[in-house]
């Protein structure tokens, strides 16, 4: 590809030169240059470029600001600086103010200064004169300013549109992929949507199984309740009851054992009055009428083994339990053929004894006297 040309300066335009009065390194990392520019009257500069080719590659180097060197004033000093990265070489270089002004540069040298800065390698390529030391003061050459090289220009544009070409091709392989990764994202999301629906379903039967099974476990709960309410009354009521039974089990209990005591004491003064009464019929052997006290108490003897026979077990006091109540067990239930006797015949046969034995003992006075 070509690159139009500007038309050639007219023979008539002023003929600008500049003069080279410093080209140098003042550090590793500093080239400077001074000199003098004419026939720039009403000229502004773009910023200065510096073009140096290093080992078969174009570098190109921006001024720096410092020095404001947008600016001429025709034979007035011009300093221009520009960073460096890497060893110091001696090659020659080109310098561009505008689109249509660069002028030829010599190899720079090394500035006195002090410290030791690496020695400058040559480079191979437009020899030049190099401007460090200049003993013998000399006017130095101006240099006719020109049109920048286009070859660099050309190149430079034609690295530009490769790499155009390659960034089209591989933003047209990222938009193939996006497209191919937007498609399969649109799928899996079409899926997404349609596995949450299916879920969402799912969960709502699951909340609606749920509030069914609460509902089922509410009623539980509450009939549990209930029931457990009505165990609890019951179990007071019969705790009640079995106290209420214990306390007359305990009342039946003392009158037993206060019924027992007198029936333990009429019974002996029963046999207190036997032994007195058979104490007195010993005595009383000459009167025919001890024979028919021993009779009649004889046959009150038979007539009380009669009713000793038939009584077998004495029920509990107060009657048999009520259903439903702690039954009241007899502690002492009086057997057959113990000395506990129904206290009405035992009274009985007591005071017909009695009788008789004052009977005797009246008899048994009469006689004495």
């Amino acid at each position: 590809m070509s690159v139009a040309r500007d038309p050639a300066p007219s023979s008539s335009a002023p003929k600008i030169t500049f003069e080279v009065d410093r080209f140098e390194w003042t550090a590793d990392d500093r080239l400077e240059l001074a000199g003098r520019w004419f026939g720039v009257r009403g000229r502004r500069f773009l910023r200065p470029t510096l073009e140096v080719v290093v080992d078969d590659v174009n570098r190109r180097l921006l001024a720096l600001l410092e020095h404001k060197p947008w600016t001429a004033v025709d034979g007035e000093e011009w300093v221009a600086a520009f960073a460096w990265q890497g060893d110091p070489i001696a090659a020659a270089a080109e310098l561009s103010v505008g689109s249509d002004l660069a002028v030829e540069l010599p190899a720079p040298g090394v500035a006195e200064r002090k410290g030791r800065m690496g020695p400058v390698k040559p480079a191979a390529g437009r020899a030049g004169t190099s401007t460090a030391h200049r003993a013998d003061k000399t006017p130095v050459q101006r240099r006719e300013a020109r049109r920048p090289r286009l070859e660099t220009v050309e190149r430079e544009l034609g690295v530009a549109r490769a790499q155009a070409q390659r960034m089209g091709e591989e933003l047209d392989r990222a938009r193939t992929a996006f497209e191919a990764q937007t498609d399969r994202l649109r799928t899996e999301l079409t899926a997404a949507e349609q596995t949450k629906q299916r879920l969402d379903a799912d969960l709502d039967e699951a909340r609606d199984r749920l509030e069914v099974v609460e509902a089922a476990a509410d009623r539980q709960r509450e009939d549990l309740r209930t029931e457990r309410d009505a165990a609890v009354t019951e179990r007071d009521s019969a705790l009640a009851e079995a106290r209420q039974a214990k306390r007359d089990r305990d009342m039946a209990v003392r009158e037993r054992t206060a019924v027992e005591h007198d029936r333990d004491a009429a019974e002996e003064a029963r046999d207190r009055a036997l032994a007195k009464g058979d104490s007195s019929l010993a005595d009383a052997q000459v009167y025919p009428e001890r024979d028919d006290a021993l009779n009649e108490r004889g046959s009150a003897v038979t007539e009380r083994d009669p009713g000793v026979v038939r009584r077998r077990t004495v029920p509990p006091i107060g009657g048999p339990p009520a259903q439903g109540k702690v039954p009241i067990i007899s502690l002492s239930p009086i057997v057959a053929g113990t000395r506990g006797a129904t206290l009405g015949p035992r009274l009985f046969v007591f005071v017909v004894l009695v009788v008789v034995a004052v009977a005797l003992a009246v008899l048994l006075a009469s006689a004495i006297w």
